[in-house]
């Protein structure tokens, strides 16, 4: 089986770390991105071998997560794309991708792992 790499932005370390440890512990591979400047440089540098994308919606200043995928999107439409938020939830019909899942803070690492699992094989 090839590797499966996934992009996960995520300013808040804590969240980080507990995510890449469950994504890592499901099967994958996790680039990390702190913040909308980084995720838009390694999308773009490394966007041949990223299967998804996992974004904070509010990563303080700067860029949004809605951002982050909508330019992923442009690039790759295919690109399964989740959003995590403890308080935008409302936002997501009007600014999230289509066919994206957006899971609600705090989550379940089963549940991450659930919603990227259900979106690679759709």
């Amino acid at each position: 089986m090839d590797e499966v790499i996934l992009l996960l932005v995520e300013d808040d370390p804590l969240v980080m770390c507990l995510s890449t440890d469950a994504l890592e512990a499901g099967g994958f591979k996790v680039i990390q991105a702190r913040d909308g400047c980084a995720a838009i440089t390694m999308s773009d540098d490394k966007a041949s071998c990223i299967s998804g994308l996992i974004t904070d919606v509010g990563l303080g200043h700067g860029l949004t997560g809605w951002e982050i995928a909508a330019h992923a999107r442009e690039r790759f439409p295919q690109m399964p794309v989740i959003y995590a938020t403890g308080g935008n939830s409302s936002d997501w019909p009007v600014y999230g991708v289509p066919m994206s899942v957006l899971v609600e803070k705090p989550y379940a690492a089963r549940q991450l792992l659930t919603a990227i699992t259900e979106l690679l094989s759709a």
